[in-house]
């Protein structure tokens, strides 16, 4: 599995532990475990247990996290490799970014010089393209269809994705909600839990001009799961565990 991008319907999912209840037993109605993250005391409220701020997976069976969540995810992916980031983040931007880069199949979007040095090495030397782009929250600003289209609120990643031959959507919403602060993004409302399903977290339905994110999925066949009745709420990401 291409991180990001079940082959079959996962098994796992890690998000954050204050995702709503409803979406919550939606998943669990589904036979999907739920692997909560932990709040990281050192990031601000809105932000301190979204996954996709505290750890990235670099493949199928491989992560990289903070390290001080290291023990934490050891013991709850104890059928993967979970490595020990080198980058100890704080609340400030963009020390706290390391860990938001974002895969879409062989091609890495992020701030590379922020990009924890766990992630770089690793996509060098399996032969990842890593791609510079200005915004730090990479991860949340991208939802992952395939390894050729995302939909993303960051034009300049549409723009360099579409150079490298990505079909990128690019679609803005300040309707997303985000806990504290005034809107979210659309790649932390959202991850693939089988090959042709987007689970959302919340109803993408309440969120104005929806129709060109769901003429998008279905473009590349893919269904969206709303996971709740309420607006799409940015939680970092629905991140897919296949094992």
């Amino acid at each position: 599995m291409i991180p990001n991008l079940p082959d079959k319907k996962i098994k796992n999912v890690i998000v954050d532990f204050r995702m709503s209840k409803t979406s919550k037993n939606t998943l669990s109605k589904l036979d999907i475990n739920i692997i909560p993250t932990l709040k990281l005391n050192t990031l601000y409220n809105a932000v301190c247990a979204h996954p996709d701020m505290q750890i990235h997976q670099l493949d199928e069976k491989c992560f990289v996290c903070e390290p001080t969540l290291y023990e934490y995810y050891k013991s709850k992916l104890i059928n993967a490799s979970v490595l020990k980031g080198k980058t100890t983040l704080t609340s400030k931007y963009p020390y706290d970014i390391a860990y938001n880069a974002v895969r879409v199949g062989k091609c890495v979007f992020h701030n590379l010089k922020y990009t924890d040095l766990s992630i770089i090495e690793y996509y060098k030397s399996h032969g990842v393209k890593l791609i510079n782009v200005k915004q730090g929250y990479s991860k949340c600003s991208v939802c992952i269809l395939n390894e050729h289209a995302i939909i993303t609120s960051d034009k300049i990643i549409a723009d360099t994705a579409e150079k490298n031959n990505i079909d990128a959507l690019f679609y803005e919403s300040k309707e997303i909600r985000l806990f504290e602060l005034s809107y979210g993004f659309i790649g932390g409302i959202c991850g693939k839990i089988a090959p042709d399903v987007l689970a959302v977290n919340g109803n993408i339905e309440f969120l104005s001009n929806s129709y060109k994110v769901i003429d998008f999925c279905n473009k590349y066949k893919i269904k969206i799961l709303n996971l709740s009745n309420e607006v799409p709420q940015d939680i970092g990401s629905i991140i897919p565990v296949s094992f």
